[in-house]
């Protein structure tokens, strides 16, 4: 999922408040330009994605570019790369 920075303010001093809020501030320009950086997509698509929640399967993630590689994908690479490994045959699993 991705979104943008939240926070809870309830009973907070004014002072305090107003601290935290330029922090969550900093904290979205910092993520934005992260992914900015990372997926090359435009400041005001990736700022315009993180005003909604948006929910992403690991495959979409990886097309959006926030995911490197999906770690199954590496596995079954592994497997098939491995000739080594034998399928075990003939074996119970109910016991």
């Amino acid at each position: 999922m991705i979104h943008q920075p939240a926070g809870a303010f309830s009973e907070v001093a004014t002072g305090e408040f107003i601290l935290e809020v330029g922090e969550l501030l900093k904290l979205r320009e910092t993520l934005t330009r992260v992914y900015v950086q990372r997926t090359g997509k435009p400041l005001w698509v990736v700022s315009e994605d993180m005003e909604r929640d948006i929910f992403m399967s690991a495959t979409e993630a990886q097309a959006y570019g926030i995911v490197d590689l999906v770690a199954v994908e590496l596995i079954v690479k592994d497997l098939l790369l491995d000739n080594s490994w034998v399928e075990p045959k003939n074996v119970n699993y109910t016991s």
